[in-house]
């Protein structure tokens, strides 16, 4: 049974007839409308025309310390009352977009015989059907003052942020009404601030009395709507103590974020947060068996139902409830929602709920459910009860009688493996039914990895197997089920590690400039070396593929000889892995100068960037952005009319952005950097017919690069730290160049054929380890693959002004790259 003596004490204030059911309006929730939209206001806006009642002012109704009539839109004699915006007669759509304070307080009372004050207030209410929207802020009080010297009384704190029914009663009537026919709708909407507050006076000595401190946010009637998307601040504090106190009557301080009748709808988008403090409430000294021994009661519960109703919720519920602090009212008890029989609840948002006692018994429960109730939770619910020397109860889920059904619950895994063994708790005719259930885990950064949790046994001594689990793991974590849905171990297996693809990514891209920078020096060593001269002799071109040709011409150059030249030349490249997609894109710029016949020199720089897409399942949210400088020198030298050897060496920079944008892994790092390449090429040259030169080539080319360790900021789950890179690697690459001039007057034309294959003469690995969750796994990524590709291009000149258009493809085993590239060089 839910807890009866909570619903008794707060039933007085909402006790109707039914009404009709209410009309969904926009979005669904297994059915049931979750939400009051903005254009549901334009719509009863329309509707209600001729029936509003919009406040804009800052309102302010101070009955402190006073005991006035009641004002018209109350019935209740001998009550201080302050009461906000009341609608009442036909239905009505009442808006406040101002600020409203009620404050309600009795004055103190001495020598009185019977008493039976009260304090009572509310903030907004329609009694008679319509829809009641709170968009500014509305703030209330109750209070009871001290008493001393009273015989029996029965002393009460009661205030409402929000009251809605059809029934024609405010909240504080003591009977039933016979609702006005015809209105089939009833509706609470904050989308602003709620604030409510009741409190007991601090002493009072009387024999008997029956004391209570009531205070909720929103209050709604039978077969109502009722939506929070703002902010309900709810609290409530006992206070009263007794000297002579000896009878039965009971005390009571509850606080309750939304408390609806039957057949209710109350959905929270927003923030709820319910506080009850028991203070020096006394208990009677008679001791009341269905209680366990005492009726001195302090609660918090976030949203309560009676019966066959609907809770979503989607936000933030917090209840907290505080023991009193005399001997005999030191329990405390704090729900998150509570629902009676035939409600469903929907849970996608987190739920606290916290019970706490010096000496006494703290219970809290996260969720409490009757007979044929069903439960959707994907949010997180946390029940926690503490004492210094008391007891306590706390359950995450709690069944009171029939059967409670669990179709969907989410966990988050910690520290401890067998930290949901008894979490869940049913009374003694109720039961849990998991029939076509699914459990959502989630990761926390506290979780162990390589560790079963087990999650069969939410009741203590019952096996509670879910039919299905479901898990979004961090990138790199494996959901392992073991047994019979058993229990859960999650598997820290990366498959690849990005920050390798990146030290690739840079790695090409400044191959890609020390290329350019090649390619420049030998076209600026075929101009300087009257590459398009006729050697009569011969009658053949007097260039190569790998260096000047300066056909009889050794020694220095003459003075009006053009022996300088600079290049700028943009590229682009793309790469297709099985693991991944990149993309490079830049431009590199230098000089050069020939010193002699025989020798060139130079110095270029180049500036780059790219992204790398992982592809992989694994890594499909991954990407890295890379940004690169670089600066290097080269040089050639000419042995002999077919022999020469170029030489070049770059340094490099880089800055690397890494992000992981997938739901479950939402990360982020910056680290930098930095290595060099230097090659050593030579080149003989065969000249097989006139204007047509074949020129074998051989390369040995060093890479090295060192990359920063760095740890990710994840704001979704746990952070994965990537492990510094520090390799050297040495290159072999064979080729074979085939050029041939044609002439077009002052036009000359020089097409290009290159075909290479590239081998890595060491190990080829690049190493390093990813760490997560204090799990790590030492990462390699080895391309020791030979290497083939073509290249072609084709070299225009005019006077002094050469322009090449170039493409080049490449193929190691899965990799594919190919690039293109444009190369201006003027020559003076």
């Amino acid at each position: 049974m839910i807890r009866q003596h909570m619903i008794v004490t707060l039933a007085f204030a909402l006790i109707m007839t039914a009404g009709f059911p209410a009309q969904a309006k926009s979005g669904d929730l297994l059915g049931f409308q979750d939400e009051y939209t903005q254009q549901d206001y334009q719509d009863d806006l329309e509707a209600y025309f001729g029936r509003l009642a919009i406040h804009d002012e800052v309102f302010v109704t101070d009955m402190l310390n006073t005991a006035p009539p009641m004002p018209p839109c109350g019935e209740t004699a001998g009550a201080t009352l302050a009461a906000g915006f009341c609608a009442g007669g036909d239905a009505m759509f009442s808006v406040n977009n101002g600020s409203a304070t009620i404050l309600a307080e009795t004055p103190s009372a001495f020598g009185i015989g019977v008493f039976g004050d009260r304090a009572l207030t509310f903030g907004q209410a329609v009694i008679n059907g319509g829809v009641a929207v709170n968009n500014g802020s509305l703030y209330t009080y109750s209070g009871v003052s001290e008493l001393d010297g009273i015989g029996t009384g029965n002393p009460k704190a009661i205030s409402y942020g929000m009251w809605v029914t059809r029934s024609g009663l405010t909240p504080f009537s003591d009977g039933p009404e016979a609702p006005l026919p015809g209105y089939s709708e009833c509706v609470a909407v904050n989308n602003g601030t709620i604030a409510v507050s009741t409190k007991l006076s601090d002493y009072a000595a009387a024999t008997s009395f029956k004391a209570q401190s009531l205070a909720a946010g929103i209050g709604c009637g039978e077969d109502s709507h009722c939506f929070n998307s703002g902010q309900i601040l709810v609290d409530a504090a006992g206070g009263l103590q007794g000297d002579t106190h000896t009878g039965t009557a009971p005390t009571v301080v509850i606080a309750t974020g939304i408390y609806g009748n039957r057949r209710v709808l109350c959905s929270n988008t927003g923030t709820i947060a319910v506080t009850a403090h028991g203070d020096n409430a006394q208990t009677p000294a008679t001791s009341v068996p269905d209680t366990g021994g005492s009726m001195m009661l302090t609660s918090a519960t976030g949203i309560a139902v009676i019966t066959d109703s609907t809770i979503n919720n989607s936000g933030m519920l917090t209840s907290t409830a505080y023991a009193g602090t005399t001997e005999s009212s030191l329990n405390a008890q704090a729900f998150g929602i509570e629902a009676g029989s035939g409600s469903t609840i929907v849970n996608s948002g987190t739920i606290n709920a916290s019970a706490v006692s010096a000496i006494g018994h703290a219970k809290a429960y996260g969720i409490m459910g009757g007979n044929n109730c069903t439960l959707h939770s994907t949010g997180f619910i946390n029940a926690s009860a503490s004492t210094d020397t008391g007891t306590t109860t706390a359950y995450d889920v709690y069944a009171t009688d029939g059967t409670f059904a669990v179709r969907e619950y989410a966990i988050l895994l910690a520290h401890d493996p067998d930290a949901f063994i008894g979490r869940w708790r049913h009374g003694s005719t109720g039961t849990f039914d998991l029939a076509d259930s699914t459990l959502h885990v989630h990761v926390s950064p506290q979780t162990l990895l390589n560790t079963p949790y087990k999650v069969d046994e939410f009741v203590a001594g019952e096996a509670n197997a879910f039919e299905s689990i479901v898990c979004d793991t961090p990138a790199d974590v494996d959901l392992e089920v073991i047994g019979a849905n058993e229990a859960v171990r999650l598997n820290y297996n990366p498959k690849s590690a990005p920050a390798l693809k990146a030290v690739e990514s840079s790695n090409m891209i400044v191959s890609k400039c020390v290329d350019i920078s090649d390619q420049a020096l030998v076209n600026a060593a075929f101009r300087i070396g009257d590459f398009y001269a006729q050697n009569d002799a011969e009658g053949t071109m007097l260039a190569s593929a790998g260096g000047v040709v300066p056909g009889e011409r050794h020694g220095a150059l003459d003075t009006d000889d053009k022996s300088h030249s600079v290049f700028l030349m943009p590229y682009v490249i793309r790469t297709d892995d099985d693991d991944y997609t990149g993309t490079a894109r830049g431009i590199s710029a230098g000089y050069n100068r020939a010193v002699s016949s025989d020798d060139v020199v130079g110095f270029h720089v180049g500036v780059g960037s790219g992204d790398i897409n992982f592809a992989s399942l694994a890594n499909q949210d991954r990407k890295v952005d890379i940004s690169n400088f670089s600066l290097g020198v080269q040089g050639l030298h000419r042995f002999s009319q077919s022999l020469a050897l170029r030489a070049s060496s770059t340094l490099f920079i880089s800055q690397n952005e890494f992000r992981d944008d997938a739901p479950a892994n939402r990360e982020h790092a910056t680290y930098g950097s930095r290595g060099a390449s230097t090659m050593l090429t030579g080149s003989y040259e065969c000249r097989p017919t006139e204007h047509t030169l074949l020129a074998p080539e051989l390369s040995l080319r060093h890479e090295w690069i060192h990359q920063d360790g760095f740890t990710t900021s994840n704001v979704a789950g746990p952070s994965t730290t990537y492990g510094d890179v520090d390799e050297n690697e040495l290159y072999a690459t064979a080729s074979l160049r085939l050029m041939r001039r044609l002439a077009f007057g002052d036009v000359s034309i020089l097409p290009s054929l290159r075909i290479f294959a590239d081998q890595v003469l060491t190990d080829g690995e690049t190493a390093s380890y990813m760490e997560l969750l204090g799990s790590r796994k030492d990462m390699t990524d080895t391309n020791d693959d030979m290497s083939f590709g073509a290249q072609a291009s084709c070299t225009v000149t005019n006077g002094d002004t050469s322009l090449e258009l170039g493409y080049s493809r490449e193929e190691n085993g899965d990799r594919i790259q190919q690039s293109g590239w444009l190369q201006v060089q003027v020559n003076f």
